[in-house]
């Protein structure tokens, strides 16, 4: 039974709490496992991953499920599933719709005929090195007549849109997000990017406008270095410090992650912080969308 509504709230620079929040992001199905050398040694060995299991997953779904678990009011998820030419939901689609039904998560989830719910392979190694392959499936198709009314009222009145910068790398599929945060924007919504490594700026029409409409933007330190710095990828905390501070201006808060282990929190009140992220001692079945569950923490205030 979920307790009482008292941890919404918003996190520094954010000027209103967030009752109501809408995710758009992938659903994905997950295949996780762990091979407990470096990728070299395991690659050339031929060794075969262990813990290999599969679960939903994917940046909109851990979000939204996220966000009630942390006791958000009404939470929205905006994505897509496959489905056949009789709207049957494949196996990881209607996973994923029951889930949402059970944890009272707003079903905006487009049911598409075209592809499968996406699928994700990701491999552990010893140390920090990873093995991500995914294929969108659904995810990367959309309507040509754009987002339905029903989703464009959820944005026009959520208090927040939590954007996954994976729904930005195809370029039909960002204008529509962009439309949502329009829709929002005009309600005072506080609108957050969770930056991706992929150049979105290949994928965007007029990326550096773009980027100006998010208020909160969580990434990598060689992305954000790549979209506000200059020379290479700092390495130093005065450097990281000053890049961070960088990314700051016109937005409430910057996460900025040097790496899985660490992050550098900063906010327009002066509000400075390395937090560890605790990422080393977590089970390669928890690691997957760790960081995405952190970066909403930040967005409400209870990181």
């Amino acid at each position: 039974m979920r307790g009482p509504v008292t941890t919404v709230r918003s996190g520094p620079g954010i000027q209103k709490p967030i009752n109501r929040l809408l995710v758009v992001g992938d659903v994905m199905l997950d295949v996780v496992g762990h091979i407990g050398l470096p990728a070299t040694e395991a690659c050339a060995a031929g060794h075969v991953a262990t813990d290999l299991g599969t679960r939903l997953g994917g940046t909109g779904l851990v979000v939204a499920l996220e966000a009630r678990k942390i006791n958000i009011p009404e939470v929205g998820l905006w994505g897509s599933v496959g489905c056949d030419p009789s709207q049957r939901l494949d196996p990881a689609g209607d996973a994923a719709v029951t889930i949402l039904a059970r944890e009272r998560i707003h079903d905006l989830l487009r049911r598409e005929e075209r592809a499968p719910t996406g699928t994700a392979v990701c491999i552990d190694f010893k140390g920090e090195e990873r093995l991500l392959l995914a294929q969108p499936g659904a995810n990367q198709l959309v309507d040509r007549e754009g987002p339905s009314r029903t989703v464009l009222d959820f944005a026009q009145t959520s208090d927040a849109l939590f954007i996954s910068g994976y729904s930005l790398i195809d370029s039909a599929r960002a204008e529509q997000v962009m439309t949502l945060v329009s829709a929002a924007k005009r309600n005072g919504a506080t609108i957050a990017l969770d930056l991706v490594p992929h150049r979105l700026e290949d994928h965007v029409d007029n990326f550096e406008r773009v980027l100006g409409e998010f208020d909160v933007i969580f990434g990598e330190a060689a992305t954000i270095q790549r979209l506000y710095g200059v020379g290479p990828v700092p390495t130093s905390p005065n450097e990281l410090r000053e890049l961070a501070t960088r990314a700051l201006r016109n937005k409430a808060m910057v996460v900025l992650r040097p790496s899985n282990e660490v992050e550098l929190f900063v906010s327009r009140h002066d509000d400075l912080r390395w937090v560890n992220t605790g990422y080393e001692a977590l089970t390669p079945a928890e690691r997957p969308g760790s960081l995405d569950r952190r970066s909403l923490r930040y967005l409400t205030g209870l990181q």
